[in-house]
């Protein structure tokens, strides 16, 4: 059946290395973040142009940082 020649999705793995946990527990967090950011969001229920608006602050956050980087290259 068509079902069953879906690819097996692999989780990600986070190695604990020299019984560091703390960094152990660092990376997991970043690899979760856009994950927990989601569920956040979808927790309530988001009009269209509240979801256009935060994305245009988002993008202009992005822009400005963007910015603020290449300004201290030079």
């Amino acid at each position: 059946m068509a079902w069953n020649n879906r690819k097996k999705r692999m989780g990600r793995t986070i190695i604990v290395e020299d019984n560091n946990v703390n960094r152990a527990i660092s990376a997991l967090k970043h690899v979760m973040a856009p994950v927990l950011k989601e569920l956040k969001q979808r927790k309530y229920y988001e009009k269209p142009s509240e979801k256009r608006r935060r994305k245009q602050k988002e993008a202009a956050r992005k822009l400005r940082k963007k910015l603020r980087l290449m300004e201290d290259q030079w």
